[in-house]
C-alpha cells in the first residue's frame, strides 16, 4: 500500500511538473511562430524532426517505465529477435496491436530497459496516427515523445468517424489529412532508407473491445518497403495497467511485450502474393493478414489467445473460401 501511494504522488508530481512545462514551451512556440510547430488545427500536431517533445517527454515516461521494471511488472520476451534484427543491418519495422494508451511508449520502455537505449531513443521512429491532437489534453503529445511521423489512418476517414465532427472540423480534417499523408509515406520511406526503425500500429486506434480487429488494407502502403525486415510485436496487459476512463495507472499489472521472429519484406511479398492468388484477395490485404496474423500468433503461444481477437480465427474465416478446393483443406499451420 505505502509503495501504490508513493508512486501515485511520483507520478502526479511528474505528470504535474510535464504538463506545466509543455504547455508553457507549446503557449511559447505559438506565440514567437519559430517554425518548431505545424498549424494549431493540424491533427499531426508538433513537427516530426521536434526533439524538444521528446526531451520533455523523457521527464515523464522514464520514471513509469523504470518503476514497473523494478516492480517485475514488465517482462520482456524475445530479445533474441531483436538482436537478430539489429545484427541483419537492414531497417527494421516494429508492428504491433493497440490495446490502451502506453502501447505508445511501452515498446520503447521495454527496449530502453533491455539494453537498447540507442534503439529506444534515437533508431525508433513510430508512426502515429492523431485525431485533432492539438484540442486533445496536452499530455498526449508527451506520452507519444517526439520521435514519430504524423499520419491519418483510414479508420480516421470513414464516414463513421465524418460524422462525429461539425462542418468546419470535417473540412479541415480532410484537408489536412491529405497533406498529411502525401508527406508521411515518403517520410516513412526515408527515415528507413536511412537505417532508422519504425513504430506503427496497424489498428490505428485504441482497441477497446477484445482482441485484435481487423485492419484496413491500406495500412499496407505504410509497410510495404523492400530491402526492410518486419519485426512482430504483440503487447499484451496495457489494457488493464492503465484502463479506458481511469485517472492513473495500476503499477503492479503485468505487461508483456514479446518480439517475435524476424520476417524479412522478400519472404512476406512472396508469401503474400500465394495467399491472394490462393483465396482472391488483393496483395495488400494478404500482406496485412500475414503480418497481424503473425501478432496474433505470439499472443496464442504465450498463453494469452483473448487478444488475438479476429487474427485468431483460421485464414479461411479471415479471408473466405478461396477459389479452389485447396482452400478448403486443413491449414497446417499456414494460418
Amino acid at each position: 500500500m505505502k509503495k501504490e501511494t508513493a508512486y501515485r504522488s511520483l507520478v502526479l508530481t511528474t505528470a504535474a511538473i510535464t504538463i506545466t512545462v509543455a504547455e508553457l514551451v507549446h503557449r511559447w512556440l505559438i506565440d514567437t511562430k519559430s517554425g518548431l510547430l505545424l498549424d494549431d488545427d493540424d491533427p499531426a500536431g508538433f513537427h516530426p524532426r521536434n526533439e524538444l517533445v521528446w526531451q520533455i517527454a523523457k521527464v515523464f515516461i522514464l520514471p513509469l517505465g523504470y518503476l514497473k521494471w523494478w516492480l517485475g511488472s514488465l517482462i520482456v520476451l524475445g530479445i533474441e529477435n531483436v538482436i537478430k534484427a539489429l545484427a541483419s543491418g537492414k531497417a527494421a519495422q516494429v508492428v504491433g496491436n493497440h490495446k490502451a494508451m502506453p502501447d505508445a511508449f511501452m515498446p520503447q520502455t521495454a527496449l530502453r530497459f533491455s539494453g537498447f537505449r540507442e534503439l529506444a531513443e534515437n533508431l525508433l521512429r513510430s508512426v502515429i496516427g492523431m485525431i485533432f491532437v492539438n484540442r486533445r489534453p496536452i499530455l498526449s503529445k508527451f506520452l507519444e515523445g517526439g520521435h514519430y511521423v504524423p499520419i491519418v489512418p483510414d479508420k480516421m476517414l470513414e464516414k463513421g468517424f465524418l460524422r462525429t465532427l461539425t462542418r468546419e472540423e470535417r473540412k479541415q480534417h480532410l484537408i489536412n489529412a491529405a497533406r498529411i499523408n502525401a508527406a508521411a509515406f515518403p517520410e516513412i520511406r526515408r527515415f528507413l532508407e536511412l537505417g532508422y526503425w519504425t513504430l506503427i500500429f496497424p489498428e490505428a486506434r485504441r482497441v477497446l473491445e477484445p482482441g485484435m480487429r481487423k485492419v484496413h488494407d491500406g495500412v499496407a502502403t505504410a509497410l510495404r518497403h523492400p530491402g526492410t525486415n518486419i519485426l512482430p510485436m504483440a503487447i499484451i496487459g496495457t489494457d488493464k495497467m492503465w484502463k479506458p476512463g481511469s485517472w492513473r495507472p495500476h503499477p503492479f499489472s503485468k505487461v508483456i511485450v514479446i518480439f517475435g521472429e524476424l520476417i524479412t519484406y522478400e519472404e512476406a511479398d512472396r508469401r503474400a502474393k500465394a495467399i491472394s492468388k490462393r483465396y482472391g484477395v488483393s496483395e495488400d490485404r494478404a500482406f496485412c493478414d500475414l503480418v497481424m496474423r503473425s501478432i496474433a500468433r505470439l499472443m496464442i503461444e504465450n498463453g494469452h489467445p483473448e487478444y488475438a481477437g479476429f487474427y485468431g480465427k483460421s485464414r479461411r474465416e479471415r479471408l473466405g473460401n478461396g477459389k479452389g478446393g485447396n482452400a478448403r483443406k486443413k491449414e497446417n499451420g499456414e494460418t
